[in-house]
């Protein structure tokens, strides 16, 4: 839990510092997203999976809610003040 919470604080950081140097909301949500695809493809291909899974209606309907998520956690990073 501690190391949970160390990653969500440090991601927080560096969500806040990118977007005060004017990077665009969404830019810091592709370039997350993108990480998170070359990991996640790298451990499925390893394991022998199929990237497209079984349920591809439910595969695509967990990233669209997955990405507008990603969108209102990081909108809320860049707006609300940060605890110093």
């Amino acid at each position: 839990m501690l190391l949970s919470a160390l990653g969500f604080a440090l991601m927080s950081t560096c969500v806040k510092l990118a977007a005060q140097q004017g990077i665009p909301l969404l830019e810091i949500v592709a370039a997350r997203a993108l990480v998170s695809l070359l990991i996640s493809y790298v451990d499925v291909r390893r394991k022998g999976l199929s990237p497209w899974g079984t349920h591809r209606k439910l595969l695509l309907g967990r990233g669209v809610v997955g990405t507008l998520a990603l969108i209102c956690v990081y909108y809320a990073v860049t707006t609300l003040p940060l605890a110093e």
